[in-house]
């Protein structure tokens, strides 16, 4: 291999080395970016996991508001019944 030839090789490492180092510059970016919008989807998640436990509250709220009036119509048609 001559000289030339050898400067050339090394030459073209050397732009191959730079891009290789671009690529690996703006995937640490994109990395950066996915971490920061993965903690926002955490938070997000977490938030709507507070509101369906709320609305699970609500709703076992209903069921047992309505088991008190039906217990409530039975009592009272069952003491019709009785008196």
């Amino acid at each position: 291999m001559t000289d030339e030839e050898l400067k050339e090789l090394v030459g073209s490492l050397a732009v191959s080395q730079k891009e290789t180092d671009r690529q690996l510059k703006e995937t640490d970016e994109q990395i950066k970016k996915l971490s920061i919008s993965q903690k926002e989807t955490y938070m997000q998640l977490k938030e709507t996991d507070r509101k369906l436990d709320k609305v699970a509250n609500m709703i076992s709220g209903i069921g047992t508001n309505q088991g008190d009036v039906a217990e409530d119509f039975f009592i009272t048609v069952l003491l019709k019944i009785i008196i």
